[in-house]
């Protein structure tokens, strides 16, 4: 038990998080047992660079267990201890902390804030390593796509779509598989937002081939569900509730922060079926 020890057993929890993030339910409790333990490590060790990492692997825990109001203050944390560094690299991981937290508060004018902020501070060149190291997926890719979301709320539908674009195309060059679900499941979800039933079906399906292939149960759950509205505004109503309660089996995001959201569509999918009953109870 040594610092030395310390030292390479932080770096492998600090490597370990992400994959985690990208392969399990972001609630597992794998995925907190590795923040915790590093960030105990962090503190055994003093000031450490992986202190960051850490707190943002913890941040993102939170936010999956809907911990929004504590997420937001570790985001607070986050930007306090990049503006401290004055550090182009934690700023961007700070402003991607907090845009995506404050969608989820329904304060669309802040989330385009930090959006804005941490879209302005990503370089390909420089930063499309740290899909590897904050939460399984490239933080311009998620930004990007929580800005569509976002300027769709704010009454901006072409802008929207066109972030949504962006989203996908920078995921297709990084040719990272996480970051690509990310942003297909982001893009599919304003499909659904603007009622494009066949974009989103398109999107959905490709979704979950990339999951199926890539053991990515968090963006599978997402993408049985997408499809399962899809399939329900197209009629076929036995068929697609039968693809949202097998997303809802399969877990991962459908325990996520994003529950509401899915819950909403099984409750319009029950509607549109004439099961008011399990509808009602959904909402």
């Amino acid at each position: 038990d040594t610092p030395e020890r310390a030292r390479k057993e932080l770096a492998l929890q600090i490597t370990l998080g992400p994959a985690l993030f990208a392969t399990k339910d972001w609630t597992a409790p794998d995925v907190e047992m590795a923040y915790t333990r590093a960030h105990v490590l962090c503190r055994e060790l003093g000031e450490s660079p992986d202190l960051f990492p850490a707190l943002w692997g913890l941040f993102l825990f939170r936010i999956a267990r809907g911990e929004i109001q504590t997420a937001l203050n570790q985001g607070g944390q986050l930007l306090g201890l990049a503006q401290r560094a004055e550090d182009p690299a934690l700023l961007l991981q700070a402003h991607h902390a907090l845009g995506p937290t404050y969608t989820l508060v329904g304060d669309w004018a802040s989330a385009r804030t930090h959006l804005d902020q941490a879209i302005a501070h990503y370089d390909i060149r420089e930063h499309r390593a740290h899909a590897f190291l904050y939460g399984g997926h490239d933080p311009c890719v998620c930004c990007l796509g929580f800005a569509a979301k976002s300027l769709w709320m704010l009454g901006y539908p072409e802008q929207a779509l066109q972030r949504g674009l962006e989203a996908l195309a920078l995921a297709r060059e990084l040719g990272h598989p996480a970051s690509l679900a990310h942003a297909q499941l982001s893009v599919a979800i304003l499909h659904q937002f603007r009622r494009d039933v066949s974009q989103t079906l398109e999107l959905a399906e490709a979704l979950q081939g990339l999951a199926a292939d890539q053991g990515l149960s968090f963006y599978l759950a997402g993408g049985l569900v997408l499809q399962g509205w899809a399939l329900v505004e197209r009629g076929r109503s036995t068929e697609g509730m039968a693809q949202i309660r097998q997303g809802f089996d399969t877990g991962g995001a459908t325990r996520a922060h994003w529950r509401a959201y899915s819950l909403a569509l099984l409750a319009e999918a029950c509607g549109k079926g004439g099961n008011v009953t399990d509808g009602l109870a959904s909402l």
